[in-house]
C-alpha cells in the first residue's frame, strides 16, 4: 500500500459523517454543531441558565471588584513612596461603590443581551454569527482575537492588579 493511499484511508476513516436522513453536511461551512437547533436539541431551561451565568461570577476579579473603589481610611493623608510628599487617601464610599458595581454590572448585561439577540432568535452560536459578518476565512480574525483575549485575561486574574502599580526607589 502506498502512502497516498494509507493517507486517503485514515482520511476516510477519521472524516465525520453526517445523518442523511436529517440532511446533515458535513464540510468546512456546516455541521450538527454549527446548523440552528432544532426544538428536540434545546434542552436547556431557566435554571441552567442561571446557572451557567452565576457560576462565571466566582472568579477573581469580581471578588477584588469592591476593593478597587474603596478606602479604607478617607480621612487619613497616604504617603506618596520616594517623593516625601502626602495626598489625601481618595475612594468611594460602600454606598458609592455598590451603586458603580450595580450600574456596571447592568450595563453589561445590556450589551451581552443585545449582542446575543441573534443567538435567541435564530438558535446559532457564535462562529455562525462570525461567519454571516466576516465571511468563512475572514471569521478567523475575531476567534484569534478571542483567543489572545483569554490569554491576557487569564494572566490578570492569576496576579492581583495592585502589585503592577508599586513603585521602587
Amino acid at each position: 500500500m502506498t502512502l497516498r493511499r494509507r493517507f486517503a484511508s485514515l482520511h476516510d476513516k477519521i472524516r465525520l459523517k453526517g445523518d442523511e436522513a436529517l440532511h446533515e453536511q458535513t464540510d468546512a461551512w456546516s455541521n450538527r454543531d454549527l446548523i440552528p437547533l432544532p426544538p428536540a436539541r434545546r434542552t436547556w431551561g431557566w435554571f441552567n441558565y442561571y446557572g451557567y451565568w452565576a457560576i462565571g461570577s466566582l472568579n477573581i476579579s469580581n471578588w477584588q471588584t469592591p476593593s478597587t473603589f474603596l478606602s479604607m481610611q478617607t480621612d487619613r493623608l497616604l504617603r506618596i513612596p520616594c517623593s516625601g510628599l502626602t495626598a489625601p487617601a481618595m475612594g468611594l464610599s460602600v454606598p458609592q461603590a455598590m451603586v458603580i458595581i450595580v450600574v456596571g454590572r447592568l450595563l453589561i448585561a445590556g450589551f451581552s443581551t443585545l449582542v446575543a439577540w441573534a443567538g435567541l432568535k435564530w438558535h446559532i452560536g457564535f462562529t455562525i454569527q462570525n461567519r454571516y459578518s466576516w465571511g468563512m476565512r475572514g471569521s478567523y480574525i475575531p476567534l484569534l482575537q478571542r483567543i489572545l483575549l483569554n490569554f491576557i485575561w487569564n494572566a490578570v486574574q492569576c496576579k492581583p492588579p495592585r502589585s503592577y502599580m508599586a513603585v521602587s526607589c
